[in-house]
This record gives structure tokens, C-alpha cells and sequence, in this order.
């Protein structure tokens, strides 16, 4: 996510001047010059051969990011899915009513069936309050799901959290315990940990270490093999995330 500033700024009127006369010589500059052909590119999957070692660009982008693990370290207290000893392990921070989150999502759950055994996936809590309102809450409401239920019951509500939800504050809240029910969580404990808020300490922690690291957008991952990092900006295609596991995986 890109961040602009403005400042105030006061010149002289012989600056004002000066500034004024180059803008005008540029534009008489710009005016003279022979028009240039427009190019266009409105295929986000056109690969790119020549600045990486595999043929998909976006795949390469993420392989260039390669650099010794930054990130903080998996411990007990995260949720992961997946292989107990993986060959890769993608840390994904996330925000519920992110429609890109949703997306990656499922990108992720595709690639957790084709690297069965060799990957694991954690994810990390990063709601954006200044983007998406509910996100907060359904956050903490996915923490009282693993409190009441554990692991199993945390990933089938998150899975159908995102499901349901058309992002962007989209989610009636009235759905969270109908979910919470339908992956055998006690409605009426689940309602009781929502609503005294038992789980939004852990959401606060999660969005504090998010912004420590540099974390500005979701969802923002990073995948860990050995002691290298490298970077997935965005819902990363699933053949570009792919093509980059693979290269890994050689």
C-alpha cells in the first residue's frame, strides 16, 4: 500500500518565477517531441524468460527476494496447517474482509493439497481497522473458535469465514456463531468470548508485530525455507506461487 504526504511549502516571488519559466520551457520541450507508440499489458499472466530461472515473471519477482529469515519465529502459539517438519513453510498475515485475502486464501488451500506433506501454512492476524471495520471483531471471533475448539476447529472456521464473507465489511455478524456451530463450537460459550472480548488482547499483539516488521497491506506472506525468506506481495497468482515452490522444491 502506498502512503503520500504533502507539505506546506512558501516561495518567494523570484522563485515563483524562476519555477514558473521552466515549467513553460518543458512544456514547450514536451509539445516538439515525436508522440511515442503506447504499450500495454493486460495480461497479468505474459511471462518473462530473460530475468529469472523460470518462465513465469511474477514467480521470479518472488525468488529475487531471497534474504537470511527476518520474520518472527513459528512457535506453539501460532496456527499451522500442514507438514510438522515441511520442506517450505509460508507465513501469511491476513485481514478477513480483505477481498484479496479471500482470494489468496484459496490460492493457498490449492497449493496445501498439491504440496501435501512438504508445506506448511501459518497464519497470522493483521485486520486493517482503517480499511475494514468488522474485521477486528471476526478476527477475535476466529481466536474464541480456537480457544472452545482448537486447531481443526480454527481452520474450518476461518475456511468458512472466507467463504462466506463478500469482504469489505460485507459479513453480518449474526453469521459468526452460526459458523462457530457449524464446526462444533458451543454457541453459547462462543458468544460469551466474543462479547467480553477474551481474544482481542491476542489481536492487538498480532496487529502490533505486523506493523514492528513493516507490514503496511494485505495479505502479505513470506515463505521460509531453511534459513532464506523470500517475499509474496499480494494474492500472488497460483501458477506464479507454484512456479516459484517448484524452483525451491528442485
Amino acid at each position: 500500500m502506498e502512503h503520500e504526504s504533502t507539505k506546506d511549502t512558501k516561495l518567494s516571488t523570484p522563485q515563483a518565477i524562476l519555477i514558473g519559466a521552466v515549467i513553460v520551457a518543458a512544456a514547450i520541450f514536451l509539445v516538439k517531441m515525436p508522440a511515442r507508440p503506447a504499450t500495454t499489458n493486460t495480461d497479468p499472466t505474459t511471462t518473462d524468460t530473460t530475468k529469472g530461472p523460470t518462465a513465469d515473471k511474477y514467480a521470479n519477482m518472488i525468488l529475487a527476494t531471497k534474504a537470511k529469515i527476518t520474520v518472527p519465529e513459528v512457535t506453539a502459539t501460532d496456527h499451522v496447517r500442514g507438514a510438522s517438519n515441511p520442506k517450505v513453510t509460508i507465513i501469511e498475515y491476513s485481514d478477513t474482509e480483505c477481498p484479496f485475502c479471500r482470494v489468496f486464501h484459496t490460492t493457498m488451500q490449492s497449493v496445501m493439497t498439491k504440496y501435501d506433506g512438504k508445506i506448511a501454512w501459518v497464519y497470522r492476524h493483521y485486520p486493517i481497522e482503517s480499511l475494514h471495520k468488522k474485521a477486528i471483531n471476526e478476527s477475535a471471533a476466529t481466536e474464541c473458535v480456537a480457544k472452545l475448539g482448537g486447531e481443526t476447529a480454527f481452520w474450518n472456521y476461518i475456511d468458512l469465514l472466507y467463504k462466506t464473507t463478500p469482504s469489505n465489511d460485507g459479513l453480518d455478524a449474526a453469521k459468526l456463531p452460526e459458523m462457530a456451530k457449524a464446526v462444533g463450537v458451543d454457541v453459547a460459550k462462543f458468544n460469551t468470548c466474543l462479547s467480553a472480548k477474551e481474544t482481542l488482547p491476542t489481536i492487538t499483539k498480532a496487529i502490533s508485530d505486523a506493523q514492528a516488521i513493516g507490514i503496511s497491506g494485505t495479505p502479505h506472506s513470506f515463505m521460509l525455507v531453511g534459513n532464506d525468506m523470500y517475499k509474496i506481495e499480494g494474492a500472488m497468482p497460483i501458477a506464479s506461487l507454484t512456479a516459484a515452490i517448484d524452483q525451491i522444491l528442485k
